[in-house]
């Protein structure tokens, strides 16, 4: 998700993070953090115990946006959800300021010395140019192909405003391919990779005919992007997959089918049927299914042995395919 914030100074960071949380189900969800980052003025000091508390709650905040019920997509910084001991987001906290003076447009010039503005922008920029640039440049430009991983499932469990989410945070990811040969990232990205699989995951959670359902609903949802990646002489496949076959069918004496899995909270085994797909995805997005369980792997998997899935020999058919 970080791919972004590579082009964004930190009043354009404000302004598309406002664009997205002064909107439902941000709004709701990041209630009074949002008020308070919208009361902030950028211009004067900064008190850095309460930045290092915002920064926290902002995180918080992500958490919840990226968790059912919401399933939200486009949630940044993505490093404030996945730290480490090679970067403490505490080190160097920001927030994104709401103000008028950032989210409204009417950016200053310069901000004073150790003002929330100057200190937020400063650390966003160390985050932007230490850690998300260089993470790119080192990966992609050892690649050729790529895939995108995606839970259409999730988000069609969470309804309209987490499948328009998705869709944007997948237009963002893929942005790179439209830049021109003069962009680094254009380049960097250019350079080599030639060949894209977007991946809806989690296929054994259906039955099979839902299944060939699934590959129609992903192809569908994401035509025009199919369309433009195309155009921009990439080869691009969509498929839906499972990496790990967590359910198995269960089809009794009544050949009414169902599943069986371990749920992931409780280890223990479930049966359950899950909802039905239609056959096209609605121009809307008004499509909300029932919610699945969460299942682990089964259990007895061995290293030595394949892994049970569905549609990975295909995946990697095409990503190999040279």
């Amino acid at each position: 998700m970080d791919l972004a914030l590579l082009n964004w100074d930190f009043p354009q960071f404000c302004q598309a993070l406002w664009g997205w949380c002064s909107q439902s189900p941000r709004l709701e969800l990041g209630g009074v953090l949002i008020q308070e980052l919208s009361a902030i003025d950028p211009m004067t000091p900064v008190d850095r115990t309460y930045l290092l508390q915002l920064q926290q709650r902002w995180a918080e905040f992500l958490a919840d946006c990226r968790l059912p019920p919401h399933q939200l997509s486009r949630n940044l910084p993505g490093r404030f959800l996945l730290a480490g001991a090679d970067y403490k987001p505490g080190d160097k906290p920001f927030v994104p300021l709401f103000s008028t003076k950032l989210a409204g447009g009417a950016v200053p010039d310069k901000f004073p010395a150790q003002s929330w503005g100057a200190v937020c922008a400063e650390h966003y920029k160390a985050y932007r140019d230490h850690e998300a640039r260089p993470f790119f440049e080192q990966h992609f430009k050892q690649l050729d192909a790529q895939v995108i991983l995606i839970d259409l499932l999730g988000a069609m469990t969470a309804g309209q405003e987490a499948l328009k989410d998705m869709r944007a945070a997948l237009d963002s990811v893929l942005q790179p391919f439209r830049y021109g040969q003069d962009h680094w990232l254009g380049r960097l990205f250019r350079r080599r990779i030639r060949r894209v699989a977007v991946c809806a995951t989690k296929i054994d959670h259906l039955l099979p005919e839902d299944q060939k359902r699934m590959q129609s609903l992903l192809e569908s949802y994401l035509y025009e992007t199919v369309q433009r990646l195309a155009a921009e002489d990439i080869d691009v496949n969509v498929m839906a997959i499972a990496a790990v076959q967590s359910a198995k069918l269960h089809e009794p004496a009544d050949h009414v089918q169902s599943l069986i899995g371990r749920d992931k909270r409780t280890g223990e085994r479930i049966r359950f049927t899950p909802p039905h797909l239609p056959d096209n995805l609605p121009h809307a997005l008004n499509l909300k299914i029932e919610d699945l369980p969460q299942l682990s792997p089964p259990e007895g998997l061995d290293r030595v042995q394949a892994f049970p899935a569905r549609r990975i020999d295909q995946l990697l058919a095409f990503l190999l395919a040279e």
